[in-house]
């Protein structure tokens, strides 16, 4: 019930708020506050993801007993990290984690937040 009010509201807030935000194009606030914007939205992705696809996740990556994907606070990268830190990866999880590695060395364990 919660989900098509709350995509109206986000559709309406984010085009309202991107065009607000043109008015500081011209100002160092703008261009400043662009890279975090741009950094918590692919947070934001990154967790939707989480949520929408943990049911895979969880079949292909985790072992009996590890850290489950799914909670909305949660990134893939955090709960991979978790596993593979407690060593209940399956062994496509391994596999993911090393392919998590392209967006830096050793991604997900760096990404555990506690």
């Amino acid at each position: 019930m919660l989900y098509i009010p709350a995509k109206i509201v986000f559709t309406l807030t984010a085009v309202i708020g991107l065009v607000y935000s043109f008015r500081y194009v011209l100002t160092m606030r703008f261009w400043f506050d662009l890279g975090g914007k741009i950094y918590k939205t692919g947070l934001l992705y990154d967790q939707f993801a989480n949520v929408w696809a943990a049911e895979i996740l969880n079949d292909v990556n985790v072992q009996k007993g590890g850290h489950l994907y799914g909670h909305q606070d949660d990134t893939i990268s955090d709960i991979t990290g978790r596993n593979e830190r407690d060593n209940s990866l399956t062994r496509f999880g391994w596999k993911f984690t090393r392919f998590l590695d392209v967006l830096g060395k050793n991604h997900s364990i760096e990404s555990i937040e506690d």
